[in-house]
């Protein structure tokens, strides 16, 4: 199980630290977790919802092009 990440971005120009609120996204389905990933951004978590397949197939591709910290809670899958 992976667990929640929080990040803290310092701007260097400014002198000064910046959080970043954290966006929790449920999914339902392989599908709606592939989205979620895809469109996340920083700070993003996504949670398997209680409704997501016990089974899944070999492997679940996923990318992201942000370069962003992403967290997927199994919440217990």
């Amino acid at each position: 199980m992976l667990t929640v990440a929080a990040a803290l971005i310092a701007s260097p120009l400014l002198g000064s630290a910046t959080a970043h609120a954290a966006t929790s996204v449920t999914v339902e389905s392989v599908p709606e977790l592939q989205t979620a990933f895809a469109d996340a951004v920083t700070d993003t978590e996504i949670v398997l919802g209680a409704s997501f397949p016990e089974a899944l197939p070999a492997s679940v591709g996923l990318s992201n092009s942000h370069g962003s910290t992403i967290t997927v809670d199994g919440a217990g899958h």
